[in-house]
């Protein structure tokens, strides 16, 4: 199921249930129900927890991907229709949750999606970069980075390309 706010969803509601999928417009009170029965999805350690993002026109294509790629019932994705991002859970193995992961990276285009890893083993970390691709824009990181921090001491290592 893909949730979202009442403003701002109502295209993306209909690209989601052309789809075969289930979407629905929720009143600011339904939507912080929903949230608060949700903060599972960061408390749960089984399988990888990743945040998605999407043009919202390529939502409903994004999820028959996943789907594809998963070939069971081994994820769960829940999130903001209308913005085009959503926590998506992997549960099964190591091997599934790297073939979803990669299949989803090589299909968003830099720049019109993404697909970040907040929450997974140490194992799946040493198949997948937690970032994902990163396009053209690593050189300006670095130099963002470089000017707030110039001795290189606030978590190195832990952003994009190493930052």
């Amino acid at each position: 199921e893909v949730y979202g706010g009442a403003a701002g969803t109502t295209m993306a509601e209909k690209l989601i249930a052309e789809s075969g999928y289930q979407a629905r417009a929720l009143s600011p009170a339904a939507e912080e129900q929903y949230w608060q029965t949700h903060t599972r999805f960061a408390d749960d350690d089984r399988g990888a927890l990743l945040k998605v993002s999407v043009l919202p026109t390529e939502l409903a294509e994004t999820l028959t991907l996943i789907e594809r790629l998963a070939e069971k019932p081994g994820y769960v994705a829940a999130g903001r229709a209308g913005a085009g991002v959503f926590l998506l859970r992997i549960t099964e193995d190591v091997r599934l949750q790297t073939r979803v992961i990669d299949g989803l990276r090589d299909a968003l285009q830099i720049g019109r999606g993404s697909a970040v890893v907040i929450k997974s083993s140490p194992e799946l970390r040493t198949h997948v970069d937690v970032w994902g691709p990163i396009g053209d824009a690593l050189a300006l990181m670095k130099a963002v980075k470089h000017q707030f921090d110039p001795a290189g001491i606030l978590s190195p290592g832990r952003g994009p390309g190493g930052l």
